[in-house]
């Protein structure tokens, strides 16, 4: 310690001076490397499981909408209200059909691919449904729409949730 008070102002004034920009250079350095990690998980989290859930979340708007306008041809009363709802149906399995035919989901993300593969089943199966249902109308239509039909809804509302369920938590994980 004898040899700090040997020190002449200047050099002291110097030393303190470059300790200081060293720990602000050290911070700076800290800060970078945080930085990059935060940059890292952001990317990963805007390319990775965001468009999945987001894939997810459009798909369920899609089948819920699709099950709206069966409703709605079901109930009609007039001929070209029918028609109207009808195209409103072709139009809700159009945006759905694109977004069913793409999902995918991350390697890591467990369970995904087999609740994805339940969804293209229970879709298939919801689509062949839809066809016989929409010949029906009124009281026929509303009882096609029930039973064995309806549980085919459920389950491909219940997977669909599974998935958003899944990515949601994958997105969580990337944070």
């Amino acid at each position: 310690m004898q040899w700090i008070q040997r020190l002449s102002i200047r050099n002291k004034m110097l030393g303190a001076f470059m300790s200081i920009m060293l720990m602000a250079d050290l911070g700076g350095g800290i800060a970078l490397f945080n930085l990059a990690r935060v940059n890292d998980g952001t990317r990963a989290l805007a390319t990775g499981a965001m468009p999945r859930l987001r894939q997810a979340a459009v798909l369920q708007s899609a089948v819920h909408d699709l099950r709206i306008a069966q409703y709605q041809a079901m109930l009609a009363d007039e001929d070209a209200d029918r028609k109207a709802a009808e195209a409103d149906v072709a139009k809700a399995i159009a945006a759905a059909q694109s977004p069913v035919q793409h999902l995918s989901a991350s390697a890591d993300v467990a369970g995904a691919a087999k609740t994805i593969a339940s969804i293209h089943t229970r879709w298939d199966a919801y689509l062949q449904g839809n066809e016989k249902a929409m010949k029906l109308s009124g009281e026929f239509g509303l009882k096609a729409m029930g039973g064995d039909y309806r549980k085919q809804f459920d389950g491909l509302v219940a997977d669909l949730d599974e998935l958003a369920a899944l990515e949601g938590r994958a997105a969580d994980g990337q944070v």
